[in-house]
């Protein structure tokens, strides 16, 4: 009977050609589970269209064809039979050696909420004893080199109200005290100080953190976790964003505004080799700005060289400008997503203009930079709620329609009690018309479009 070893080189070209679109499938299927996780459907109850076969039943060949893309991306979950397959994987070396990256997702159950009495029906809130050990144990896998942490807390119980000393960073003592009351941080102690016994992986460089509490872990403050930080050299981090169901977002928690700049210099001061950093924020917490409702990011606690920048729904600031401009010797590519300008924003203490900003980077000239990217670039006028004048919010966006050179850019503010964030589209009126911000974006690409020229030798 004919096998896959008698096929030309060309077929066995083929059908490696086909296995290539299965990294895209992965990406697709993690978006998926988030959506739908997000709406609330049952793990159960979730759709999937994959045509399952077991390995074992293909032949020797086909094994070998499969390996380096059924194993390249592996998920672990918090339950016995996932940690089991794992370390089967981690067993044979063929298949092992082809492991580039590992994520990790479980329900943290977390029930911050001091009046509500717990359940029976809650979802676990202890980590596997197995799933712990392959945590700890990632060295099996010597091409690693991407591990991503997902731990799912329950927002709808969220204690979105008081603070309490169990989050002061000054005393961990106070933070182990809070970890052994509520399972759920235990949770989070337990996973990080297992990922922390990797901290002498070779292959490991890049660290991602999806929907991150921002409350301290005891872990964080150990020699391993550190040592593990100092050798990366990307990390992806979210915040969890969300409101408690009654309008009070994120922000008008004390220790989220307080936390995430404590968690910043933690972290990014441990990273002295970091290159390339995404800090996502959410609607309910943007970061950025000094102030009442406001979250600061001090980057500066970040002195590692880096080539890239990704943030999203951050508010734009002269210290973001004045750190690009440090790192402008190595620092080759800058995204903005979703962020804004909070110049007229009351509750700011710090705001600045685009103008302002594309100034500071502009007159730095940073030789590095190749790339700056702020997206969406033309954001849309709400023509509907908005108190600005309709027409002329229809004046402005028929300009836009007709010069696809000219932007408009985002200014937003805070409400004072919710936390709320608005598009101020008056102000964003008023400074397209003045033409300033757009003027100070200009002179900024000249130099990047400068940079490029002089990268291709032309």
């Amino acid at each position: 009977m004919p096998s896959l070893s008698d096929l030309s080189a060309e077929l066995k070209l083929a059908i490696i050609e086909q296995l290539e679109p299965l990294e895209e499938i992965l990406v697709a299927e993690e978006r998926q589970e988030k959506e739908e996780a997000e709406q609330g459907i049952e793990e159960g109850d979730r759709s999937r269209n994959w045509p399952l076969l077991n390995l074992s039943c293909t032949c020797k060949l086909l094994r070998i064809l499969c390996a380096p893309y059924v194993f390249k991306w592996l998920v672990l979950a918090d339950n016995e039979k996932s940690a089991t397959s794992i370390q089967a994987v981690g067993k044979n070396i063929a298949y092992a050696e082809c492991v580039r990256s590992l994520r990790f997702k479980t329900n943290a159950g977390a029930n911050t909420s001091r009046w509500r009495v717990p359940s029976e029906d809650d979802p676990k809130k202890d980590l596997t004893p197995c799933v712990e050990s392959v945590l700890g144990g990632l060295k099996v896998f010597p091409n690693l080199e991407h591990l991503g942490i997902r731990l799912l807390v329950d927002t709808s119980d969220w204690e979105m109200y008081p603070d309490s000393d169990e989050d002061d960073w000054d005393d961990w003592a106070c933070v182990k005290a809070a970890e052994a009351n509520e399972p759920w941080r235990a949770l989070m102690q337990r996973t990080y100080a297992a990922i922390a016994r990797n901290h002498d992986h070779g292959a490991l460089k890049h660290l991602e953190i999806v929907d991150m509490v921002a409350k301290p872990v005891s872990s964080w403050e150990g020699d391993g976790f550190k040592e593990l930080l100092q050798k990366l050299e990307s990390f992806t981090v979210s915040l969890m964003g969300g409101d408690n169901g009654a309008g009070w977002c994120m922000n008008t928690n004390e220790w989220y505004t307080t936390n995430v700049g404590r968690f910043c210099g933690l972290f990014l001061g441990n990273m002295p080799n970091l290159k390339h950093l995404s800090l996502t924020a959410s609607e309910e917490g943007p970061v950025g700005l000094e102030g009442f409702r406001h979250v600061p990011l001090p980057l500066e606690t970040l002195t590692a060289p880096l080539q890239s920048l990704i943030l999203t729904h951050n508010f734009v600031s002269a210290s973001l400008a004045e750190f690009i401009a440090r790192q402008g010797r190595t620092l080759e590519r800058i995204q903005l997503k979703e962020c804004y300008s909070g110049a007229n924003c009351s509750l700011a203490e710090n705001a600045i203009t685009w103008t302002g900003f594309f100034g500071i980077v502009a007159r730095a000239a940073p030789p590095a930079l190749v790339s700056f990217e702020v997206s969406p670039i033309q954001v849309m006028l709400d023509m509907e709620y908005s108190h600005m004048n309709k027409e002329e919010g229809v004046r402005v966006m028929k300009a836009l329609q007709q010069d696809p050179e000219k932007h408009l850019f985002a200014y937003n503010t805070l409400d004072d009690k919710y936390g709320m964030l608005f598009q101020d589209d008056e102000t964003m009126i008023q400074s397209y018309d003045r033409g300033e911000d757009q003027a100070a974006f200009d002179r900024l690409m000249e130099v990047v479009r400068g940079n490029v020229a002089r990268k291709n030798g032309e």
